[in-house]
């Protein structure tokens, strides 16, 4: 998406759908490979409300916990989600689908918790999808992203995100937020358990 196009994606405030199509580059967000940055990926444990559990994982299922978004860091397309943007969401929220590049239909997993904590939007997930699953369980597919609407927002470069309403979360190739990002990974061909995405 070009030109009108993406300035009209731009200012209606959502996110999604553009990974696989290179539609929208203002529409992701996640984490690029760390291997693209350099960056060793931490380990960090499930919350204790969701510890490992891999006695309920079914053949090739994942879980993983990681960040769907970064508070206070300027992602590629000159936006800044402030502390707390997600509040309301999270109160009113029902389901929120777990899909792959933001493809509507193409839910791939179950999100198991969504959480504000200091750093970001916490996610726990799991993935069901097989293809998906191999790919987060051998650390190929690392970022992580969301779909929004804008409730408030303030400024331009950067636009600081203030309160959004949270659609979707995606795995994805490619994303906007570099530090957005699969951290902990459990199933699958891992061995012992908890491992940190590479």
């Amino acid at each position: 998406m070009r030109g009108a196009e993406a300035r009209a994606v731009r200012e209606k405030g959502s996110r999604g759908g553009a990974e696989a199509r290179r539609e929208g580059e203002d529409s992701r967000r996640g984490a690029e490979s760390a291997g693209e940055r350099g960056e060793t990926l931490r380990t960090f444990s499930f919350p204790a409300a969701h510890p490992p559990t891999p006695s309920l994982l079914r053949e090739g299922e994942v879980r993983f916990a990681g960040y769907a978004a970064v508070f206070d860091r300027a992602d590629r397309g000159g936006d800044v989600v402030r502390a707390g943007a997600f509040a309301d969401s999270l109160r009113e929220r029902g389901v929120v689908p777990l899909l792959w590049q933001h493809r509507p239909g193409a839910v791939i997993g179950a999100i198991e918790t969504l959480a504000e904590d200091k750093r970001g939007l916490r996610v726990v997930a799991r993935v069901t999808h097989g293809a998906a699953a191999g790919l987060v369980a051998r650390g190929a597919l690392t970022g992580l992203s969301f779909g929004y609407r804008v409730r408030a927002a303030r400024g331009t470069a950067p636009r600081e995100l203030l309160a959004l309403e949270l659609a979707e979360v995606s795995l994805v190739a490619r994303p906007m937020q570099a530090l957005a990002r699969v951290i902990a990974v459990e199933g699958a061909k891992r061995r012992g358990g908890v491992s940190g995405a590479r």
